[in-house]
This record gives C-alpha cells, structure tokens and sequence, in this order.
C-alpha cells in the first residue's frame, strides 16, 4: 500500500479532509507504541473487485495467525478503493520518510568515523552505538508495510 498511497482511493467512502493533528497523534504513536500491524483493529478496510486479486485462492480469513497473512497480490491496481484509514495510511508514509532521513543522517555520520584516519575510544564507541541504531531503523523500515 505504500507503493501505492498516491493513487488509491479514498473520498468514496470516507469522505474526510485530511487532517494534520489527527496525523500527528499518529505519528507520535508510532514513535511511542510501535506500529501494531496484522490485528483486525489496525487494518485499513480495502474494496476491490474480487477479480482483480491475483492470488485470491490463498488468501486467509482472518489475522489470527500473522504468518499465514498472504500480502494481496493485484492484477490492477487502480482498482483499489480504501474504505477508511487514510489518516492512518498517512501518518505511515510521513513516519516512513522520517525514519528514512534519519536513517540516511546517521548513515553519513556513521560513514564519516569509518573514514577518519586515527579513531579514538569515543569515535569506536559512537561508531559501534550508530551501527545499532541503524540496524534498528532498517529493521523498522523492513517490517513498516506489513
């Protein structure tokens, strides 16, 4: 959905203005809270032709088991209409953007120490805490649309 956020449909069904503070609340919980994905109360109601989905014989019933969630698998896109959650889809895309800068800020500095000459014990520590936080974030980012 990520991919796609600029094209889906949202007006249809829910016809709300997008609405910045709502946003934010979002953001900052996903920051605080993580991102609670696979739970029926976090889905994003989506309405397609059921013959436009590619893959529509192995898709499951319900979240009960998170592993056996088979990712939607679209012969048109265009299609796609979302019922509601654009606040949420949002807030996601904005939380994956600043994750990303943030990610690529703490890759230049990272890459910076790597290329200092000399390396003190401060530089090898602030060095090995940014590999960290990066791991963290590419982590983050890897599981973020799901």
């Amino acid at each position: 959905m990520f991919a796609l956020h600029e094209q889906l449909k949202f007006s249809m069904y829910n016809d709300r203005p997008e609405n910045a503070a709502e946003m934010n609340k979002l953001i900052v919980s996903f920051c605080n809270v993580g991102i609670i994905s696979m739970k029926e109360i976090a889905a994003i109601p989506l309405i397609v032709d059921i013959k436009c989905i590619k893959n529509v014989n192995s898709l499951t019933k319900d979240f009960l088991d998170p592993g056996e969630v088979t990712e939607l698998e679209m012969l048109d896109d265009e299609s796609i209409i979302v019922a509601s959650g654009q606040h949420r889809l949002i807030a996601l895309v904005k939380y994956q953007q600043s994750v990303e800068d943030e990610l690529a800020s703490l890759t230049k500095k990272h890459d910076k120490i790597r290329d200092m000459g000399t390396l003190t014990e401060d530089h090898l520590e602030m060095y090995n805490t940014l590999q960290d936080i990066m791991g963290n974030h590419m982590e983050l980012l890897e599981t973020m649309g799901k």
